[in-house]
């Protein structure tokens, strides 16, 4: 990994985005590709889900944008792509 901090496009569905400066990862620098697992890869103690965003106090706006942005790549919110996948379902099927 390089050291460069590459941060993600806004998505176009969010209006309220100051959440993004509270947010664990952005404060403590750490690295977009981490948040970018190569599928397939032992994820174990370097799980972002349970080290990173586990001591966040955005992780609910965080999932909403990827949510309300239909991200389903990465990790958003303490979520995988695949759990945001069937959220996005369960939210389609109770419209």
């Amino acid at each position: 990994m390089n050291d460069e901090i590459h941060f993600l496009p806004l998505g176009l569905n969010d209006t309220k985005r100051d959440w993004m400066d509270q947010a664990y990862c952005r404060n403590n620098k750490i690295p977009t590709e981490v948040f970018f697992p190569v599928r397939g890869a032992a994820q174990g103690h370097e799980n972002p889900k349970q080290i990173i965003c586990k001591h966040c106090s955005v992780t609910k706006e965080c999932l909403d944008y990827a949510l309300n942005n239909y991200l389903s790549v990465g990790i958003y919110g303490g979520t995988s792509g695949r759990d945001r996948r069937r959220l996005q379902r369960e939210r389609h099927e109770q419209s």
